[in-house]
Order: structure tokens, then C-alpha cells, then sequence
């Protein structure tokens, strides 16, 4: 079940069974999150995040979430090496710490190399913030 997958943040890469969760991962979606350590928190948002993929129809279960300890040593232009990267959902990261040398505006698709990515601010921010949670619903909706 998603809420008891681990999520692992460390170890650079040797091949495709070393990205945790990748068993699972078929329909393109990356999510990246904060590293957290408070684990009451880490549960919270996970199910608000799983209630946000409920709502757009995409399986959460077959969703990539990995955590930004482990894309900050394996950048994405590593993993997209391994895994096919379709759509990727940053939140609350810093894009300097996933590989990325520029900024983006959030809630704003952009297309890079085979996949598109969207950043925006955490997800306890958007749980919280009416203008936040219709501005990730507008971008996010017309990618599925």
C-alpha cells in the first residue's frame, strides 16, 4: 500500500533496482518531496498528496516518490537514464538540489529533454492555501 512504502533518500545509482519503489513505477509520474524527519508529518502529507492523484485519476501506487536526499546525489538526468520520465512533480524543493542550474516558476509546466516538470511550494503549503491548491489543479489537470 502507498502509505507504508518507504521512501529512501540516499545511494547513488548502479542500475535501475537500486531506485526505491521503481518495481512499480509505469505511468511516467515522479513526485519529489522534501526530505522529512518528523514521520507524523511525512504520513500527513503523504495522504494528502495520494488524495491529490485520487482526484486526477492517476494511480498513485504506480507513481515514482522519491525524496530530495536521493535526487540530490542522483540528479534527474540519472534517473531519466534508468527510468522513462514522463511528467515530474516538485514540491517544496529547491531546484538547485534536484540537478536543475535555473529556476522555475511555480505551477508552470516546462519541458525539458523527455519529460515535463512542475514546481511548487510544499505540499503542506497547498494543503493549507485555496489560491495554491487552484493553481497546482489548473497546471496538473491538463497533464492527464
Amino acid at each position: 500500500m502507498f502509505l507504508d512504502q518507504k521512501i529512501y533518500t540516499i545511494g547513488l545509482l548502479k542500475d535501475k533496482n537500486d531506485i526505491p519503489g521503481v518495481q512499480n513505477y509505469t505511468n511516467g509520474w515522479l513526485v519529489i518531496l522534501p526530505t522529512y524527519v518528523d514521520l507524523e508529518k511525512k504520513e500527513a502529507i503523504l495522504k494528502f498528496l495520494k488524495s491529490i492523484f485520487t482526484a486526477l485519476n492517476v494511480d498513485i501506487e504506480n507513481t515514482l516518490v522519491l525524496e530530495e536526499d536521493f535526487v540530490k546525489h542522483n540528479h534527474l538526468g540519472t534517473l531519466n537514464k534508468y527510468i522513462p520520465l514522463k511528467n515530474i512533480l516538485v514540491f517544496g524543493v529547491n531546484t538547485s538540489n534536484i540537478g536543475l542550474k535555473f529556476d522555475l516558476t511555480k505551477y508552470q509546466f516546462y519541458s525539458l529533454s523527455s519529460y515535463s516538470i512542475l514546481l511548487a511550494d510544499g505540499l503542506d503549503a497547498i494543503e493549507g492555501n485555496v489560491l495554491f491548491k487552484k493553481a497546482l489543479w489548473q497546471a496538473i489537470k491538463e497533464k492527464v
